[in-house]
């Protein structure tokens, strides 16, 4: 949540509830780390004026679920206020072929900065997979008289034209349901083309749906709807980029740090693993490892005080 979501449902509320209270009198709890990605637009929550006004009571959660090796534990630690030690960065940056073979069958997920590299990863290694690939075509409904020649590079929708995929291909999730939620792993058991219908077995729950195109919204940048978008509710995951995967756990992964842009980076990728042993990086250097100083300043603050 960035400071102008921040600041629009504390307006809201109050207008609703006819209060001047903060969030209308609402008892809020807010729960996130600032030292993971930053907003993509905007601020910090933390920025919001709204913030200051709130007299919040803080608690530090001390307990790490996801990760049980105290050394791994330390390191990342580390990493999450911007340092790294060379004996890590070693550890880290293991052969690739190795990597891959000491996962025992299991198919790393590979983690990029950047969406040209996802997608360029994604096409690599599902030409390299043994099965027939099959291409669906999304369908456009638009609901506004513009000419597309003019507006298309300024549309956004959750999914893509078209996707390919084939059987055991990992995809990601796009969309909530009652099933399953947006930015969930599984693999393609079976592919209906006729029907348009395909078979995933999640990887969290490890249960089977059979999938069917469903509606995604269809936007201006500006926010204003103009159409739907009929399309299946997954994108291919040989490879996703470390935006998408905040607040996963994955079981394997290898991290491409040639093009790491931002703070945090490094912390997020690393921290979606459960061990050491769990993940490999290309190209990882010390000065990719970075913190925000904001956040930073936050926290210390926050211990000061």
């Amino acid at each position: 949540i960035d400071e102008i979501t921040l600041e629009f449902f504390h307006s809201v509320l109050c207008r609703i509830r006819g209060s001047k209270h903060p969030f209308g009198g609402l008892q809020v709890v807010f729960c996130g780390d600032f030292l993971q990605l930053q907003p993509v637009k905007g601020d910090f929550a933390f920025g919001a004026l709204t913030w200051h006004c709130l007299n919040m009571e803080t608690f530090d959660l001390q307990e790490i679920v996801r990760q049980t090796d105290s050394v791994f534990k330390k390191n990342l630690s580390d990493v999450r206020e911007g340092r790294i030690s060379n004996d890590f960065i070693n550890l880290l940056n293991r052969n690739v072929d190795e990597f891959i073979e000491e996962c025992n069958g299991i198919v790393p997920f590979h983690l990029t900065s950047t969406v040209a590299e996802t997608e360029a990863l994604n096409l690599k290694y599902l030409r390299d997979m043994k099965s027939k690939i099959v291409r669906f075509y999304a369908i456009d409904t638009y609901t506004k008289d513009f000419s597309h020649s003019t507006f298309s590079a300024k549309l956004q929708c959750m999914v893509g034209k078209d996707v390919s995929i084939c059987i055991g291909a990992p995809v990601m999730m796009l969309k909530n349901t009652e099933h399953y939620v947006n930015g969930s792993f599984g693999r393609v058991l079976k592919i209906d083309a006729v029907n348009k219908r395909v078979t995933v077995k999640l990887l969290d729950s490890k249960k089977t749906h059979i999938l069917c195109p469903m509606d995604f919204e269809i936007t201006s940048t500006s926010g204003e709807k103009l159409g739907i978008r009929n399309a299946f509710p997954f994108q291919v995951a040989f490879a996703t980029t470390i935006h998408k995967c905040i607040g996963l756990t994955l079981e394997k992964i290898i991290v491409h740090c040639d093009n790491l842009f931002t703070e945090a980076q490094v912390y997020v990728a690393l921290s979606r693993v459960r061990d050491i042993k769990d993940v490999c990086t290309i190209g990882l250097l010390p000065e990719h490892v970075k913190a925000s100083e904001r956040a930073l300043g936050f926290y210390k603050d926050l211990i000061d005080n």
